[in-house]
């Protein structure tokens, strides 16, 4: 990051399809950009990542971790997330909004309020609701293979908040993987459920606490699905 110090603002003029990348490489102190608040008078994109995180750190192996992150008016107060299949845990990570955000998962508190900008990250192992007292981003993140030994790099993925579910979806996965969707559902519709018009079974289903919610993780062969 060069010469920029953090809570210190700055411009950056553009024209339009001009790129700006703020980007630290140096090890040492706190080198994390999560928090960073970014405003402009038009319309742009953002993304935040890491070249080759480890997550959790120090946890092999490295991979590129990279999303397009949402704006603040588009945040959310309630979230679900699952285990990953074939995985044992995960990284959740919470970016607050505003100042005085008492976050719960499960109904539990995790701690004190967080405030604008505040990051507040946890290692889970089973499936999680997530409740703010104000809109947050949330990210979910997989876990290098040597944390539990199973196939798999890192990578990171923005979770929609459950004020922006859908009853559509589209996915394509490639060929020469083993692919896995997990869905997210009201308890009362497990059953009505469908991949590429074929009802998941309600077995497959598990509950999250006494959420009214439930999830599945279903294997997806190559190509488009719905």
């Amino acid at each position: 990051t060069g010469s920029r110090t953090a809570g210190t603002p700055y411009n950056v003029p553009l024209n339009q399809g001009q790129v700006y990348q703020l980007r630290n490489t140096v090890s040492a102190g706190n080198p994390d950009l999560s928090g960073t608040i970014i405003t402009a008078d038009q319309p742009v994109g953002v993304y935040g990542g890491h070249k080759a995180g480890n997550v959790p750190v120090g946890t092999a192996a490295a991979d590129h971790l990279v999303e397009m992150l949402a704006p603040v008016p588009t945040w959310g107060r309630r979230f679900f997330t699952a285990p990953l299949a074939t995985r044992t845990g995960y990284t959740v990570r919470l970016v607050a909004s505003v100042n005085g955000t008492t976050v719960t998962t499960n109904t539990v508190s995790i701690g004190a309020a967080l405030n604008r900008g505040e990051v507040r990250e946890m290692i889970v192992t089973g499936a999680l609701e997530i409740v703010s007292t104000a809109p947050v981003q949330v990210a979910q993140y997989a876990h290098g293979a040597a944390y539990d030994s199973v196939t798999g790099d890192p990578f990171m993925m923005v979770v929609s908040p459950q004020e922006q579910y859908l009853a559509n979806y589209r996915a394509r996965t490639p060929s020469g993987f083993t692919s896995y969707v997990t869905l997210i559902s009201p308890t009362a519709w497990v059953g009505n459920v469908m991949t590429n018009g074929v009802a998941v079974g309600a077995g497959e289903f598990t509950a999250i606490g006494a959420s009214g919610y439930a999830y599945a993780r279903v294997s997806l062969g190559a190509g488009a699905h719905r």
